[in-house]
């Protein structure tokens, strides 16, 4: 090609990007928020977030992509086929207690703690407490860790 040169991207967390720099306006730009502001309608100013219907990162055909709102995308991210997945992992591992650092037993403490209204101790002391990170302590108390155990 004489007139300009042909780019292959990137995978940045999956997804195809361009690294573009350019005077004044430089980035990485995702390529399929940029087919779906071409092709695909969104239905409300709330939908923000691109969507791949096939849960295909790579898949960037129009008919694929589609305008989200942050709900419908983390109701659509726990319908992936990774993270069923992953969680189905989780549940395997928690049965097993191979590699984790709480037991099920703790993780019924630890939600009975989080889930009191006269709580007095901090995340941070909590995480201490058990040697986790305040983060999975965020992720037990949303039910994205040990969501099976009941408190």
């Amino acid at each position: 090609m004489d007139d300009g040169k042909l780019l292959d991207g990137s995978l940045t967390t999956g997804y195809k990007t361009l690294n573009l720099h350019r005077p004044g306006n430089k980035g990485t730009i995702y390529l399929h928020r940029e087919i779906a502001k071409l092709f695909c309608k969104k239905g409300s100013p709330r939908q923000k977030f691109v969507i791949h219907i096939n849960h295909n990162k790579t898949d960037n055909r129009a008919a694929n992509l589609k305008w989200a709102t942050l709900e419908d995308m983390a109701a659509h991210q726990q319908q992936s086929p990774l993270k069923i997945a992953y969680k189905k992992l989780q549940k395997e591992r928690s049965a097993t207690q191979k590699g984790l650092k709480l037991t099920p037993t703790q993780v019924k403490t630890i939600k009975k703690i989080i889930h009191d209204p006269k709580r007095s101790i901090t995340y941070k002391q909590l995480a201490k407490k058990y040697n986790v990170s305040e983060m999975t302590l965020y992720r037990i108390r949303s039910g994205e860790n040990w969501g099976a155990v009941k408190s």
